[in-house]
């Protein structure tokens, strides 16, 4: 028989952001969805997704992207 050790466990507190930036970001984000559905929502949704990890990693708001950015994003996709 097996025994769980639940000493050594960690506890987890979750944090909301209260960021104005980033409440505008998501306010605006959903805005642009709120406009589709179905599958077309769906691959919006996917493709943001994957925009917004992108502009994330390299230290980008989506209010401050250029052109330039998106062009990066595209060969990054490729």
């Amino acid at each position: 028989m097996a025994t769980t050790n639940y000493a050594n466990t960690s506890s987890v507190e979750i944090v909301q952001c209260d960021d104005p930036l980033i409440v505008s970001e998501r306010v605006a984000v959903a805005a642009f969805l709120a406009g589709y559905s179905g599958g077309a929502r769906i691959s919006y949704t996917t493709d943001l997704r994957v925009f917004v990890g992108w502009c994330h990693d390299h230290n980008l708001t989506l209010f401050n992207v250029k052109h330039a950015h998106l062009e990066l994003f595209g060969r990054w996709m490729e």
